[in-house]
């Protein structure tokens, strides 16, 4: 469906299940390993045969079970569904060349080298808003680009080449082991040869820019839309059908949405870039970036337009349902209807309303 074209190629996998339940082969390597509860990096890994897969399930189900009533809570938390490892198919963004001066006022300062021409992997942020039982896309489309002590491409293609005889054949896969410099790392991914995301490099900082000021992702923006916009369309009727505690309050919430975006080659007869954008998480209640983050002018001005906007949809709302009532009890001017219908129109330019 279309649906499923936002997202990387995926197989869910239960958080306890058994070896034999497993896939007997992987269709690309490496692939990626997701945990359900993953967050800064941990959880996610590479992994290059199905061998490296049941140590990581096994061995994070052992220390989720040592912790009191951890998996009684949550359980509870995911609302009686079983939560779910992913293995999906990695993603290969587009680099991207930052612009020159990013405005910062962190201590820490970028090398020229690291600053001017020094393409990065991009990762894509859009918000979407959910406000009463409408969805809306914010029109600012975020760029963060991390830069990192080591080149991970580098390592996964060495990796990948390394292991790539003997991924298919199960019985015939030697393990190996790593020089692990996380313990806890180590524990869990046991006698398998996955390769942790964070595992031997360190993310320096991540800037971030707009993506209008990144001129490889500039023709990108239909596609990251039609990406968002295809994903929250099937989820709509999940999102929209739960109550609100008090039916007198405004209802309101704001998803940040990571993507990826990689590029299609160019030929002759198609000279324009094609891109195909993928979601690959949704947070919820996003965190903005502390004042001394590394981030464009640009997209400083954007937080704070926001924000802005956000709290001027709420609003809006809340001036409707005030006007609803007051309609209904013939309380209300002609005139504040029609300040509430102007600033409406003023507030949905800078969102894409989801039909």
């Amino acid at each position: 469906t279309d649906a499923n074209d936002c997202m990387p190629r995926s197989v869910l996998l239960a958080w306890n299940c058994d070896e034999e339940a497993l896939p007997k082969h992987l269709d690309e390597v490496p692939t990626m390993l997701k945990a359900p509860m993953g967050s800064g990096g941990f959880g996610l890994y590479y992994v290059y045969h199905p061998r490296d897969i049941f140590p990581l399930l096994r061995n994070h189900r052992i220390r989720a079970e040592k912790e009191p009533n951890f998996m009684e809570n949550l359980l509870k938390s995911y609302h009686g569904a079983q939560p779910s490892w992913s293995l999906q198919e990695v993603i290969t963004s587009v680099k991207g060349t930052p612009p020159p001066s990013p405005s910062t006022s962190s201590s820490a300062t970028l090398s020229e080298e690291e600053s001017l021409g020094h393409k990065r992997r991009t990762q894509i942020r859009v918000y979407v808003v959910i406000c009463e039982h409408q969805l809306y896309v914010y029109d600012g489309i975020e760029v963060r680009m991390p830069l990192w002590d080591c080149d991970i491409d580098e390592v996964l293609q060495r990796e990948s080449a390394q292991y790539s005889t003997d991924r298919v054949d199960v019985n015939d896969y030697d393990t190996g082991r790593r020089p692990w410099s996380d313990p806890v790392e180590e524990e869990c991914c046991g006698e398998g040869r996955a390769r942790p995301y964070n595992e031997q490099r360190n993310k320096k900082e991540t800037t971030r820019y707009m993506l209008e000021e990144i001129p490889e992702l500039i023709h990108a923006r239909k596609d990251i839309l039609a990406c968002t916009t295809r994903a929250f369309q099937a989820m709509a009727p999940s999102i929209l059908q739960r109550d609100t505690a008090d039916a007198d309050e405004v209802r309101m919430a704001v998803v940040g949405v990571d993507l990826l975006v990689t590029l299609h080659a160019t030929t002759p007869e198609n000279p324009t870039p094609s891109f195909r954008a993928v979601m690959v998480e949704v947070n919820n209640n996003p965190a903005m970036p502390g004042v001394n983050k590394q981030m464009s002018e640009q997209y400083r001005q954007h937080l704070v337009t926001m924000v802005s906007s956000i709290v001027q949809l709420g609003a809006v709302a809340a001036a409707a349902s005030i006007s609803a009532a007051a309609d209904d009890a013939h309380t209300l001017t002609s005139g504040a209807n029609e300040w509430i219908s102007d600033l409406r129109s003023i507030v949905l330019k800078r969102f894409h309303v989801l039909q």
